[in-house]
C-alpha cells in the first residue's frame, strides 16, 4: 500500500471572547444547587496548502487549496452545566446536565457557510449521577470515555483552536484530535473510580458498545458484550502519568452457505447464520504531562494493538471448513 504524506500549513488568527459564571444555591437539607458555564468566540481565517493530500490523509480533516474566513466555537464548546449535589447518610449524590452549543451555522450542501441554521445547535455532551462514599465513586450515564482522554484534558490547544477540521465545519475545532490520538468521545458508561484527591487513581468502566471496521470495508457491528475501558493516573507536583485501555469484541454475522454434497457433515440450520467472533481488541495508550506556572506542555506515546480471529465458514463445494483470521 502506497502511503502519501500531505504537508499542511494551516494560519489560524483568533480573537478569542471568553465569559465565565458560576452561580452557588445551597440548601438547608445539605444540598446544593450549581449553574455555571462559559462562552467562547473566535475570529479565524484559514489558508490551506494544496500539496498533496488524498481523503483518508489529513486532508480530508483539514481540506486542501483552501482559504476562508468564520467565527465559530473553538476546541471547547460554550457551555450551560447543571450541577446537585447532596449526602445521604454516608453517602455522596450527585447528578450533572451538560449543554454544549456552538455559535456557528457549519456548510450547507454545497460546502460553503450556511446562512441559515434553525434549531438548537447543541450537543448533549454530559448526562450523568454520581454515588460515591471513602469507597470511591460510581458514575453511570453519559461522560467522556476514558481511553484517550487525558490527551485532550491536558492538551494545550483545549482552550484554543488547534486543526479546525475545515474552514466551513460545524461543531468545535478539532485540536489534535485525528493528529496523534483518537477521540474518546461522550458516550453512555457505568464506571467505578478509587477515591479521588489521592496521587494515584484508577477507573475502570461498561461503555455503550460500538462496532469495528475491517479490511476491504468489512464492519463487525453485532455487539453482545459492553465495551470496557479503564484508566491509571499518577500526580506528583507539575507531572502527570497515565495509561489507559480499552477492549471491545463485536461480531459480524456471516451468510448462510447449503452445502451441495450429498451427506454434508456440516449444515447449518434453516434461518440460521454463523458469526464471526473477533477476539478481545484491545487499545493501548501511554502519555506524560509536565506544566510550569506560566507554559504547559504534553507528551505522550500511543501504542494501539488489535487482533481478530473468527469461526470457520463452511464452503459450498466441499463441506469442509475453510478457517480465516486478521491481525
Amino acid at each position: 500500500m502506497k502511503r502519501v504524506a500531505l504537508l499542511c500549513v494551516g494560519l489560524a488568527v483568533g480573537a478569542a471572547s471568553v465569559a465565565e459564571a458560576q452561580l452557588t444555591m445551597q440548601m438547608t437539607n445539605g444540598w446544593s444547587f450549581t449553574f455555571s458555564g462559559n462562552v467562547n468566540a473566535f475570529a479565524i481565517y484559514e489558508s490551506q496548502s494544496t500539496d498533496g493530500g488524498t481523503v483518508g490523509a489529513p486532508g480530508g480533516l483539514v481540506g486542501i487549496g483552501g482559504k476562508g474566513f468564520n467565527l465559530r466555537t473553538g476546541l471547547l464548546p460554550a457551555f450551560a452545566v447543571f450541577d446537585a449535589k447532596g449526602k445521604e447518610g454516608n453517602t455522596d449524590l450527585g447528578v450533572h446536565f451538560g449543554f454544549a452549543p456552538q455559535i456557528q451555522c457549519g456548510a450547507d450542501a454545497a460546502g460553503s457557510s450556511a446562512h441559515d441554521c434553525f434549531g438548537a445547535q447543541i450537543d448533549m455532551r454530559q448526562v450523568y449521577l454520581t454515588v460515591g462514599g471513602t469507597w470511591g465513586q460510581i458514575l453511570a450515564g453519559r461522560e467522556i470515555g476514558l481511553f484517550n482522554r487525558q490527551n485532550i484534558l491536558t492538551d494545550q490547544t483545549l482552550f484554543g483552536i488547534g486543526a479546525t477540521g475545515g474552514i466551513n465545519g460545524g461543531g468545535t475545532t478539532l485540536g489534535r484530535i485525528g493528529f496523534g490520538y483518537i477521540y474518546p468521545n461522550f458516550v453512555a458508561q457505568m464506571t467505578y473510580s478509587t477515591p479521588a484527591g489521592r496521587p494515584g487513581q484508577f477507573s475502570i468502566g461498561l461503555f455503550q458498545p460500538s462496532g469495528l471496521a475491517g479490511d476491504a470495508g468489512t464492519v463487525y457491528d453485532q455487539t453482545q458484550v459492553p465495551r470496557v475501558e479503564t484508566e491509571a493516573t499518577w500526580k506528583t507536583g507539575n507531572i502527570m502519568l497515565w495509561a489507559t485501555e480499552q477492549r471491545r469484541t463485536p461480531s459480524r454475522p456471516l451468510p448462510v452457505r447449503r452445502l451441495t454434497r450429498p451427506k454434508p457433515r456440516l449444515v447449518p440450520a434453516a434461518g440460521s447464520a454463523l458469526a464471526a467472533r473477533p477476539s478481545p481488541s484491545p487499545a493501548r495508550d501511554i502519555g506524560a504531562r509536565a506544566s510550569a506556572p506560566r507554559c504547559s506542555s504534553t507528551a505522550s506515546v500511543v501504542v494501539t494493538v488489535r487482533s481478530v480471529a473468527w469461526v470457520s465458514e463452511p464452503t459450498a463445494s466441499s463441506g469442509t471448513p475453510t478457517g480465516s483470521s486478521a491481525s
